[in-house]
């Protein structure tokens, strides 16, 4: 007897996939920072020092606390650029900051709210 799998909804750990997405994009950023000139990374320090910080928080456990699930549903629609499309929301904003963890929850909670307002909208039964 054969099973329509059709039926099933497949769940996605969105967890999971950000933090390899991120991983992904972080090592390609590394990897073509270390191919610069010294004095080039010295004036990356800001997006170094911002994407180092995401990474972090969004690669351990930390983010786990402070992010609900649909965070992180809308941090992998971004695809690989989860650490481009944040860092170019955070230049955006005028007190924004990535000196706590609350302050880098509170910045991906905007994130999400402004560009995926329809997830963030969706109730537990959708």
């Amino acid at each position: 007897m054969s099973e329509d799998t059709s039926t099933y909804e497949i769940e996605i750990n969105y967890r999971i996939r950000v933090a390899n997405n991120v991983t992904n994009e972080f090592n390609l950023f590394y990897a073509k920072e270390m191919e610069k000139s010294k004095d080039e990374i010295f004036y990356d320090y800001y997006k170094i020092n911002f994407y180092n910080e995401m990474k972090d928080y969004l690669v351990t456990d930390e983010g786990n606390f402070y992010l609900n699930e649909k965070a992180f549903k809308c941090l992998y629609k971004e695809g690989e650029d989860v650490l481009d499309s944040l860092y170019t929301y955070y230049l955006k904003q005028e007190y924004a900051s990535v000196n706590s963890w609350d302050e880098i929850g509170d910045l991906i909670i905007r994130y999400c709210e402004k560009y995926h307002e329809n997830i963030m909208g969706e109730t537990e039964i959708e």
